[in-house]
């Protein structure tokens, strides 16, 4: 009997420690699973982390690339802004030829003759006092095709430099030829200006001021006496 006794009570002793040990077992265990996968996000964020990078690269690397296109579209300096190198030339007189550097291209014009032709022509009356009518030549000394249309539409005259003037109507007469179509670089054509004035002693043919004071082009200014255009 007192053996058995002391089998059974050494048995529940044994069944205690059981469930203890088991208990640290499972314990142990769920540590090592998080222990793992701790490790594994880990290594998953550190694999992602530089395909984000290379991607941000990537888009900057595209941007730098696409920076260069803008500028070279534009025209003039390396910079990509245009600038005038050619001087203004403001005293030029019937006869004188003049240099335009612009942004259509570089180009010399000639006011050959001035004519004043009085209150009407082909029926059509002066919007002003009278109508002059300049004879010119456009010579393509650039790189670039003008535009006759563009050159000359900048082309205005005033008899007031400090005002606004008026601009090529040739288009509105019957029997003036209108100034259109291409100049070759190289080509020099012949053209027909014809302006609404105020009756004034000087007049004074020149390009467009806003297009000066924008920095597209220099100046160029023909001074005609209303002596000279009454020969």
């Amino acid at each position: 009997m007192g053996v058995i006794s002391e089998m059974t009570g050494g048995g529940g002793t044994y069944m205690k420690k059981v469930p203890l040990i088991f208990l640290l077992s499972i314990a142990m265990f769920l540590m090592a699973c998080s222990e793992d996968e701790n490790d594994s996000n880990e290594a998953e964020a550190e694999n992602e982390a530089p395909v984000e990078s290379e991607t941000d690269e990537e888009e900057q690397a595209n941007d730098a690339e696409e920076q260069p296109d803008e500028v070279d579209n534009n025209e003039g300096s390396a910079s990509g802004i245009f600038e005038v190198t050619e001087e203004d030339q403001e005293d030029l007189t019937i006869g004188d030829t003049g240099t335009f550097q612009a942004t259509l291209g570089t180009y010399e014009v000639t006011l050959k003759s001035a004519e004043m032709v009085g209150e009407e022509l082909d029926g059509e009356p002066s919007l002003l006092d009278e109508l002059i009518v300049l004879e010119l030549s456009f010579k393509n000394i650039g790189d670039n095709v003008l535009q006759a249309e563009e050159v000359m539409g900048n082309m205005e005259i005033t008899e007031d430099l400090m005002g606004s003037g008026f601009s090529n109507g040739a288009s509105e007469f019957e029997t003036i030829d209108e100034f259109e179509g291409e100049i070759q670089p190289g080509e020099e054509r012949t053209a027909t200006f014809i302006g609404d004035v105020l009756t004034a002693d000087e007049y004074y043919f020149r390009k467009d001021q806003g297009n000066v004071e924008a920095g597209t082009s220099n100046q160029v200014i023909w001074t005609i006496t209303d002596e000279e255009a009454r020969e």
